[in-house]
């Protein structure tokens, strides 16, 4: 890589055979989110190479994601997946990924944002004439 962040190619000597190399900058896509309930979503994301790790970050709210522990993932060849639960009280989430091998890891994925807009507020219970044997309340 040059100083401005670009592959250049790069002279190997091996023996009296000069070897050119090209460094290109891994990247990977943003990962999706699906299956979205009450308790938690799903982030589905493809690898590069079947060799490849993937980190997965995520944080709630206005928290920095953090990298969390994958240790439960399906897996099938190059697509995998993740189970996020939700912290109670939290409204939203931002995740991401990185790929990384042997070489080293990528950059980060576009951020996939899940916002709980299905999880309804707790309501407002308003109680009208008690009595010794029974109330109403509406909300």
């Amino acid at each position: 890589m040059n100083e401005a962040g670009e592959s250049e190619p790069s002279e190997v000597n091996a023996g009296s055979n000069s070897i050119k190399m090209l460094d290109i900058p891994r990247t990977i896509t943003k990962p999706n989110s699906y299956a979205k309930d009450a308790t938690g979503f799903t982030l589905a994301w493809t690898r590069l190479g079947i060799d490849d790790t993937v980190k997965v970050y995520c944080g709630a709210d206005s928290e920095e994601p953090t990298q969390l522990a994958v240790d439960s993932w399906s897996t099938t060849q190059l697509s995998q997946t993740r189970r996020v639960n939700f912290v109670p009280g939290t409204r939203k989430y931002s995740c991401y990924i990185r790929a990384c091998n042997d070489c080293g890891c990528s950059n980060a994925s576009e951020t996939e944002v899940v916002t709980l807009t299905d999880v309804p507020e707790a309501p407002q219970v308003v109680v009208y004439k008690p009595t010794a044997c029974s109330i109403r309340c509406d909300w």
